[in-house]
């Protein structure tokens, strides 16, 4: 499928941001871990060698009284929470 409405805009470095458009909570779960499985699901060879491929995904809701700050930190929370847990 293609896209289908939101943003994405490069953060810095390796991290991005998606802003779906009016998504419930389940569906933005649902839309991330589909993401990290294709990303994870990619070959990525280097001099013959295949590299695997890993992702971890911040996902936090936005309320109306957030401001970035609070959006982000709770992504970056939940993206350490997801690396940790991978490492476990």
């Amino acid at each position: 499928g293609g896209r289908r409405g939101g943003a994405g805009p490069r953060l810095g470095g390796d991290e991005f941001g998606i802003l779906p458009e009016n998504g419930a909570e389940a569906h933005a779960h649902e839309t991330a871990k589909r993401l990290g499985d294709t990303i994870c699901d990619c070959e990525f060879k280097h001099e013959r060698e295949e590299l695997p491929l890993s992702v971890a995904i911040g996902m936090t809701m936005i309320g109306k009284d957030d401001t970035v700050e609070n959006v982000m930190a709770r992504a970056d929370a939940e993206m350490y929470r997801g690396k940790a847990a991978a490492a476990a």
